[in-house]
């Protein structure tokens, strides 16, 4: 999905509330979303991801978050032969 897209989207689901999510990047949502339910103990209720169009535009996304307030997922390994997602919750 296109970059500014998903900042739209991201913008639109957080209200600009920045400080209260969570942006991360990865391979594997599912993996990613159990990793933070079950090993960190967080709720992930309002989970959303999405498809970047490169491993670039996700970590450019989640810099953006992250410069405004939104708590990074920590340093996850990506290949950029990967599809690449950018979650939030």
């Amino acid at each position: 999905m296109n970059q500014d897209l998903i900042i739209a989207e991201i913008n639109a689901r957080s209200e600009r509330t920045y400080d209260s999510w969570q942006i991360g990047i990865t391979h594997d949502p599912a993996a990613a979303k159990a990793y933070w339910e079950e090993l960190q103990g967080v709720n992930t209720e309002f989970w959303i991801e999405w498809a970047a169009n490169s491993l670039e535009n996700a970590r450019s996304i989640e810099e953006f978050f992250v410069d405004r307030g939104m708590k990074s997922g920590g340093i996850e390994e990506v290949a950029p032969s990967r599809t690449i997602y950018v979650y939030v919750f």
